[in-house]
């Protein structure tokens, strides 16, 4: 549990992970790097990891505007397939 407010960060996170996606496109088409693929992937776990707890704290706003919880729900499964992926990417292993 955090006392900090993360419920106006909503634009902040969706211009990085915005950026994010332009910096990694970028990078598959032009750079080839891996060590920018790498820190890419890094800042990703750090962008899904804050929607992840943004997504939680706005959950009850969500919930008494009328969302149902099936949406929610996808919104932090979403979330999870995002850190997952970049963990996959950070740490598996090339071949």
């Amino acid at each position: 549990n955090t006392t900090h407010d993360f419920r106006n960060y909503g634009l902040a996170l969706m211009i990085a992970t915005l950026i994010g996606l332009v910096l990694s496109i970028i990078n598959f088409f032009i750079f080839h790097s891996g060590l920018l693929s790498t820190a890419i992937s890094f800042v990703f776990v750090i962008i899904f990891s804050l929607w992840f707890i943004y997504d939680i704290q706005i959950a009850d706003d969500l919930i008494r505007a009328g969302y149902s919880e099936a949406a929610i729900a996808l919104n932090l499964f979403i979330d999870f397939v995002g850190i997952f992926i970049n963990l996959l990417q950070l740490f598996g292993e090339e071949r």
